[in-house]
């Protein structure tokens, strides 16, 4: 009988520790005393996340050249635009890297002299990293900034995937 009172003492107490350690932990907001004597209320943020994220960048960055290009399973590539004015334009890839370890780098030219806009879409890694060998899925919006006004024709990695006009 003891044997069996004890047995669930301990499963009680490692159940309340497990579900203790996965409870959401919400920050208490900081309060600061009010000065009735100031005009203005003193405000005190109260954690980072409020602020927006930043968004990742894709793009070529120093020291790429140390590390060993490799493809990109691209699923789709779509051209996206906002309903604002002057509409904002991105390109938004979804798809696959070779292994976890691999980085997604993309890389927008400027037009050529026939509007057209070639992305090129790859990963690099570390080639004396070890990584796990599992294929590690990616979704990026690219943003396709400072087009003048005109008809383009955007290819990803030497394949069309649509035309866009900028009013």
């Amino acid at each position: 009988m003891n044997h069996i009172l004890l047995s669930s003492s301990f499963l009680f107490l490692g159940l309340t520790i497990a579900l203790t350690a996965c409870a959401t932990i919400v920050p208490t907001p900081t309060r600061q005393p009010i000065d009735p004597t100031a005009n203005a209320p003193i405000i005190v943020p109260t954690r980072a996340a409020n602020t927006p994220a930043a968004t990742p960048s894709f793009d070529p960055k120093p020291g790429d050249d140390k590390l060993q290009r490799g493809n990109v399973f691209l699923d789709t590539s779509r051209l996206l635009s906002t309903a604002s004015f002057p509409p904002l334009l991105f390109l938004e890839l979804t798809g696959s890297l070779p292994t976890p370890c691999h980085q997604l780098r993309v890389q927008v030219s400027p037009p050529n002299a026939k509007n057209e806009i070639h992305v090129s879409v790859y990963s690099l890694a570390d080639p004396s990293a070890i990584c796990v060998q599992m294929i590690a899925p990616f979704s990026a919006s690219v943003p396709l900034k400072n087009l003048s006004p005109g008809k383009y024709t955007i290819w990803v990695n030497e394949k069309q995937i649509g035309e866009l006009t900028v009013p």
